[in-house]
């Protein structure tokens, strides 16, 4: 088998996919969820970036509007999280 072969047959499978990364977002979280998000709609799949707290400042040259703060929206990330059956961390 090929982990590749099998990563994209999971996310084709899933309904609501989910990428997240950890606290104090740093250039590789930040990056590597933007990276699997573009990579996941590339397959025609639709996934939510949910990360805990903002990029540092250093970083706002990149687009993250795409990304939901769960220290903005804590509702809504539960929500998310809630329903998704593939999660990315």
């Amino acid at each position: 088998m090929n982990i590749y072969t099998d990563i994209v047959a999971e996310i084709q499978a899933a309904e609501h996919i989910v990428i997240t990364a950890h606290k104090s977002a740093d250039g590789d979280s930040i990056g590597s969820s933007l990276g699997l998000l573009y990579f996941i709609e590339k397959l025609g799949k639709k996934a939510v970036v949910c990360h805990p707290d903002k990029a540092p400042e250093f970083l706002y040259w990149l687009d993250t509007s795409s990304i939901i703060l769960m220290e903005e929206n804590p509702v809504e990330v539960t929500a998310q999280m809630k329903k998704a059956d593939l999660i990315f961390c």
